[in-house]
């Protein structure tokens, strides 16, 4: 397809090489690109500008970032034909999957270019991108995020949007794997230079900070835990009074590293609030939107999920 665009930038370049290569990502990405508006191509631009000089500086190829994505979309396909079968994830525990991904650099390097492209192509994880960006900036005019916590920032753009909104703020970042803490270095390196930025090599359950946080943000990292529970408990210990956390995850989402496998909204749901957190806001994005609610569980409709939580003991309120 042509992509019509306000400026060239490594997005399109990037698109256009997995148009190439791959006539059914063609056809999806013709339905997905053909709505954008102006704030997608603002967004993609944005992106663009701080992506170009890391691919370069580290000398990746644009079309080793398409077959990265290309290479995350065949694997979630050949996982969601097996989870269709057997109604379950194929991982089952923490030390397979870091032996097999994320100790592994080929395989951590395909998986968050991969997703770092997914987060603009694919309708659902750019729509929570959108609800994480809305939700930081309605809590940046208050000036209370001095204290901001990521764990498992992954591709990182969530954490270079919150550098650039929480002005002075300090942040720490947390992760298991070293190849992903890494790589989420070098992102930060050349999106956001010279801020105050603490990289931590260990597991968040692990971790004694000297203070609490103002916002944790925790994206598409609670599906890859053996108990997501634990995680959960953790970080509304890690909140200040008035903290909230960001998190997102997903039902029924097959992929090589997910453990977890919450089989409905619902569950998500009802083990934020067993953890001891209040949803203040949530966005709820099933795969197959025309499928009615009622049968999503049954019929293991595919939801990605986003909340804005405070903890129980402050009650909810809004932001």
């Amino acid at each position: 397809m042509e992509i019509e665009t306000p400026a060239v930038n490594v997005f399109v370049d990037i698109v256009k090489l997995i148009e190439a290569k791959s006539p059914l990502q063609r056809k999806m990405i013709a339905a997905v690109l053909g709505g954008s508006d102006a704030l997608f191509w603002e967004r993609t631009a944005r992106f663009s500008a701080r992506f170009a000089p890391l691919l370069e500086a580290h000398g990746i190829t644009r079309e080793k970032v398409a077959d990265c994505y290309l290479k995350l979309c065949k694997d979630m396909l050949l996982e969601q034909i097996k989870f269709r079968k057997s109604g379950r994830y194929s991982s089952t525990s923490f030390a397979e999957v870091a032996q097999r991904v994320y100790h592994s650099e080929t395989e951590m390097e395909a998986m968050v270019y991969g997703l770092a492209i997914s987060q603009f192509l694919w309708r659902n994880h750019y729509a929570l991108f959108d609800f994480f960006i809305d939700t930081i900036g309605a809590l940046a005019p208050s000036g209370k995020v001095r204290r901001y916590l990521e764990i498992g920032p992954g591709h990182g753009l969530h954490l270079a949007e919150s550098i650039q909104t929480f002005d002075g703020a300090h942040f720490d970042v947390v992760d298991i794997s070293a190849v992903s803490l890494g790589l989420s270095r070098k992102v930060i390196d050349h999106f956001a230079p010279g801020r105050d930025v603490a990289f931590h090599l260990m597991d968040v359950c692990q971790f004694q900070p000297a203070h609490r946080y103002d916002l944790v943000v925790i994206n598409e990292v609670l599906e890859h835990l053996e108990d997501p529970l634990t995680m959960l408990r953790k970080i509304a210990e890690l909140i200040g009074e008035d903290g909230h956390v960001f998190l997102t995850t997903c039902a029924n989402a097959p992929s090589i590293d997910h453990i977890f496998l919450y089989d409905s909204v619902e569950a998500m749901q009802a083990q934020i609030a067993q953890a001891g957190l209040t949803i203040v806001s949530e966005r709820i994005l099933p795969v197959e939107s025309h499928i009615p609610r009622d049968e999503w569980r049954e019929r293991r409709v595919e939801v990605n999920y986003g909340a804005l939580c405070v903890a129980t003991r402050a009650g909810g309120r809004d932001v």
